[in-house]
C-alpha cells in the first residue's frame, strides 16, 4: 500500500509530504512533514518474518524505560485503533515514531570523542535493560546472535568446499583464527543478556555538535 494511504488509514494523517530518511537498508523509513513531523517506518518482513513479535519486544523495552529514560528511544505513536502498528492490505507492517528535533546521524568518524559518546550511549541503553523483568525477549531472527551456529555452518561449508575454507581461514588469521572462536562460543552459551544487536554509529541520533546522543534507534 502507498505510504500516504497507510498514514491516512492508520493514523488519520492526510496530505502530508513524505521523503526518505536516513541510510538504513533493512526497514523503509520516511520523514513525514507537516504541522507535526513524525517518522513512518515499514518493517522488512523478509528479514523479520514475525513483525508483531518485533513490536511486542519493542513495547516491553519502551515500558521498562518509561520511568528511567523515557527519551532514550523515540516514542511510538498509537494508531487510531489503539495498536502500535498498522497492517496494510498487502500484509505490510508499519509503525509511526515521534520525530526527534535537532538530531543528526553520523555515518562514520575518526574522532575518538564521538566514539566515546556513542559507546556510552549503547552501554547506558544495555545497562538500563539489564533488569528487564519477565521472560527473555523473543528472538526476532533465530540464531542471528549465536556464534555456535555460525561456526557449525562454517564447518558444514568448509567440509565440501576446500577453497572456501582456505579463503575464510586466511581472512580470519588462518585455521587457528577460526578455532580461537570455538571456546568463545561455549562461554557465550553460559548466560543470557540483552544487547542492542546492531551497535553501529548511525543507529544513534546525536545533537548537532556531535557531543551528546539524543536517542538510540532500531
Amino acid at each position: 500500500m502507498n505510504p500516504a494511504k497507510v498514514l491516512d488509514k492508520g493514523w488519520g494523517i492526510a496530505g502530508a509530504k513524505l521523503e526518505p530518511l536516513g541510510s538504513g537498508h533493512i526497514n523503509e523509513t520516511l520523514l513525514v512533514t507537516g504541522s507535526r513531523p513524525v517518522v513512518l517506518q515499514r518493517i522488512n518482513e523478509q528479514v523479520f518474518t514475525d513483525p508483531e513479535q518485533v513490536m511486542r519486544n519493542l513495547a516491553r523495552v519502551q515500558a521498562h524505560l518509561a520511568d528511567t529514560a523515557p527519551d532514550l528511544i523515540p516514542p511510538l505513536i498509537e494508531a487510531q485503533d489503539g495498536q502500535d502498528f498498522v497492517q496494510d492490505e498487502e500484509g505490510g507492517y508499519w509503525r509511526l515514531w515521534g520525530y526527534v528535533p535537532d538530531g543528526m546521524t553520523i555515518e562514520q568518524t575518526r574522532d575518538p570523542a564521538v566514539c566515546r559518546v556513542a559507546a556510552e550511549a549503547f552501554g547506558r541503553f544495555q545497562q538500563l535493560l539489564s533488569d528487564l523483568p519477565g521472560p527473555l525477549l523473543e528472538p526476532t531472527i533465530p540464531g542471528f546472535l549465536e556464534l555456535a551456529g555460525y561456526l557449525d555452518r562454517f564447518d558444514s561449508v568448509a567440509a565440501t568446499a576446500a577453497a572456501a575454507e582456505q579463503a575464510i581461514a586466511e581472512a580470519c588469521g588462518g585455521a587457528d583464527g577460526i578455532d580461537a572462536y570455538r571456546g568463545l562460543a561455549l562461554e557465550l552459551e553460559k548466560g543470557d543478556t540483552l544487547i542492542h544487536g546492531d551497535c553501529k554509529l548511525n543507529n544513534l541520533l546525536f545533537n548537532k555538535s556531535g557531543t551528546a546522543v539524543r536517542a538510540v534507534l532500531d
